[in-house]
């Protein structure tokens, strides 16, 4: 019975007599009743429903772990499968063409050093370089552990290898210590330059590895750094290993320490086997070689008896191929060596007869004029540099 059936039976009772009208209220209020028991009912499911609910969930959960245990039985076959390769052959599972790459690279790596010889300005060196890879791991043994650990112990005046420091650095450094000596003591004194003779092939390993050990606590580090030292033999770094520059800082880190605080020389700065002391008595400087040649000997270092010298400020002082001047007004000159000068005019001759030849290009050509140019920039030499132009002009712009 809907709703629109009990208004119009309820109309009509009312319009008939008032007990029409009350029979019609109760018949409405059962059928209210009624409906809301049935809506009762159909949101709560019975006993059995649940029940036959629960039934199917067990069954579902019955099925899925049966099929987990499946997976873990076939895991653990392979695991073993595995097990038993990794025992027979000692080898872990690996693809056939990784074997073959990593054979290759040891291949390479038992090869040793790439060796072969250079002239530098009139000088034979010969070079030890090593493989790409073994070059990545010295790269990050020194970037990484050496040189943090050996650097605090370095003056601030030693520079070379080591980030920010070069020898833009030594020679600005050069430049600030004869502004200073100029303030206290003027133009006149003494400058004491030396010179390790044949350094990085004669450093002695001993007294070497004696140093690093003091300053590597790690047994490993120091070790691996050991290892690299013996591969270039009894004696002597190779040129052309970050391993051999950074060791080569270390060697003379306690003659350093001697000048600066046991000497009393406050103008002093060494870029790897160049050295230069400035002081206004010529005796102490006599008196601090005498020392530095009995340090030298203790390290097993040699000085250059040729570049070690004692010269008047007056005269000028040469320092990483650089002659410094200190005038009487307190103006310091640099001046490159004028054997550089000659040897450009020669390189530019030598340039212009490959590139008629076709064995070089012009490209080439502008690019190593440039860095030399560049790096004359740093000089007063401004004729020396226009005589080059001139002859550069000449050479490939005129001809």
């Amino acid at each position: 019975m809907s709703f629109k059936s009990i208004d119009t039976a309820v109309k009509g009772f009312m319009a008939s007599n008032p007990i029409g009208w009350i029979l019609a209220a109760i018949t409405a209020v059962v059928m209210i009743v009624k409906g809301i028991i049935d809506l009762v009912k159909s949101l709560n499911p019975s006993y059995d429903d649940l029940k036959e609910k629960a039934k199917e969930c067990k069954d579902a959960w019955e099925e899925t772990k049966n099929e987990l245990d499946e997976v873990k039985n076939k895991i653990k076959e392979v695991q073993e499968a595995i097990d038993e390769l990794n025992s027979r052959d000692k080898l872990s599972i690996v693809d056939q063409a990784d074997l073959e790459k990593l054979e290759q690279q040891l291949a390479i790596l038992q090869q040793g050093f790439y060796e072969f010889n250079i002239i530098e300005r009139g000088k034979p060196r010969h070079i030890q370089s090593v493989h790409i890879s073994e070059r990545v791991v010295q790269r990050c043994l020194c970037d990484y552990s050496l040189v943090p650990i050996l650097k605090r112990s370095f003056i601030y005046d030693n520079g070379a290898c080591i980030k920010l420091r070069g020898i833009d650095f030594a020679l600005n450094r050069m430049n600030r210590h004869l502004e200073k000596y100029y303030r206290h003591y003027g133009s006149e004194g003494y400058a004491l330059v030396f010179d390790f003779s044949k350094y990085f092939n004669s450093i002695d390993h001993v007294a070497l590895l004696k140093i690093l050990r003091e300053k590597i606590t790690d047994d490993r580090l120091y070790a691996i750094v050991k290892q690299l030292v013996d591969d270039f033999g009894e004696n002597g770094l190779g040129l052309g290993s970050q391993i051999s520059q950074s060791c080569a800082l270390a060697l003379p880190n306690k003659m350093d320490h001697y000048i600066k605080e046991q000497l009393g020389i406050k103008y002093y700065c060494r870029y790897m086997d160049d050295g230069c002391l400035i002081h206004h008595s010529k005796e102490h400087l006599q008196y601090c070689l005498k020392k530095i040649t009995e340090i030298c000997t203790e390290l097993g270092i040699k000085l250059n008896t040729k570049k070690t010298q004692i010269v008047k400020l007056s005269r000028g002082i040469n320092f990483l191929k650089t002659h410094f001047i200190l005038t009487k007004t307190g103006k310091i000159v640099r001046k490159p060596y004028r054997k550089n000068i000659t040897l450009m005019r020669r390189k530019l001759k030598t340039f212009k007869r490959w590139v008629d030849e076709g064995k070089m290009t012009f490209e080439d050509v502008a690019t190593s004029w440039c860095s030399w140019r560049g790096h004359q920039l740093k000089f007063n030499s401004y004729w020396a540099r226009r005589r080059i132009h001139d002859l550069y002009v000449r050479l490939f712009y005129w001809s």
